[in-house]
């Protein structure tokens, strides 16, 4: 077996055992009649203490700086074999360095399962976090049939289930899919010179969008940094979301003292601009994730998770 193929064994692996406990967790507390958000509060508390725990005991006590550089692996290699190479390379001279220095004997491929561990661990918790709105209608009908942790292309509005389960819970509301058959019936009854009418879905989320914060916004001008430096994707139309809520306008970006602009501020140095402790981050970020996630900004939830992950592991 090699570096790969234990990696990936162990992240599926550890994937399966994390869905089945989080939904018996689910179940357990939806039969005892607990509140939803209580419930997950804990389930996401007992994942980051045992990830925090792991990470220091199985992971950063062997070698901290085989872990930061697998962390960072997206900035050395681009493509489809990004882990296959780093742990070959980069990984294992770095492991050997620490077992070396530290004059510890430890096997390097039971240290790639554990960051194949630590790694399901993470990006698994992430889905249970930004899917928790498809999560919620499940534990109000007490419907956990089609419960998943695995990843849904499109964000989990996008595959049909959650408007089913939406007008199953709310059945005198409406879902994106009745908004798009309100306009399109509105089209048809549209003079050729009316003036753009919003909808109701797009009422919705400028409802939304009007809760965002200046510290919402800092975050995410932020991201764009973050994504750019660590070559991670945000799709075109989540981009310009993102812009469109941040509403950078500002002519002073143009003049060569452009670093004294707030915006450009904003975006270089993040939550750090906010001289706010690390608790208060922490807070910042899942809080803003919980916003996005009603708009459908999957790709920029993902980069705020990597960004969460360093706040609470790496400090």
């Amino acid at each position: 077996m090699d570096y790969l193929e234990t990696y990936n064994y162990f992240y599926n692996k550890t994937e399966r055992i994390l869905e089945t406990f989080i939904k018996e967790s689910l179940v357990k507390s939806r039969n005892e009649e607990r509140d939803f958000v209580a419930t997950i509060n804990k389930i996401n508390d007992y994942r980051i203490d045992y990830t925090n725990g792991f990470t220091s005991k199985k992971i950063n006590n062997i070698s901290y700086e085989s872990c930061v550089i697998f962390n960072n692996r997206y900035n050395e290699y681009t493509g489809d074999n990004v882990n296959e190479r780093i742990l070959k390379k980069e990984c294992f001279d770095a492991f050997n360095i620490s077992i070396e220095n530290n004059k510890i004997v430890y096997s390097y491929n039971k240290y790639v399962a554990n960051l194949a561990i630590n790694e399901s661990i993470r990006r698994t918790g992430n889905r249970f976090r930004n899917y928790k709105n498809l999560y919620e209608l499940m534990y109000d009908l007490n419907d956990f049939n089609d419960f998943s942790l695995k990843e849904v292309k499109g964000g989990f509005k996008s595959d049909g289930l959650y408007d089913r389960l939406f007008k199953r819970r709310y059945p005198d509301n409406v879902t994106q899919s009745d908004f798009k058959q309100e306009e399109i019936v509105e089209k048809k009854n549209k003079e050729p010179n009316d003036e753009p009418k919003l909808n109701r879905f797009d009422e919705s989320v400028l409802n939304i969008i009007n809760t965002y914060s200046v510290k919402d916004k800092t975050l995410l001008l932020y991201v764009i940094k973050y994504a750019l430096g660590n070559s991670l994707n945000i799709s075109a139309i989540e981009l310009l979301r993102l812009l469109y809520i941040c509403k950078v306008d500002d002519i002073s970006l143009f003049r060569d003292n452009y670093k004294n602009n707030t915006s450009y501020k904003k975006m270089s140095i993040g939550h750090n601009y906010l001289s706010i402790m690390k608790k208060g981050k922490i807070e910042a970020i899942e809080n803003l994730i919980i916003k996005n996630a009603k708009i459908g900004l999957k790709d920029i939830n993902v980069i705020l998770e990597d960004i969460l992950e360093n706040e609470v592991v790496l400090g």
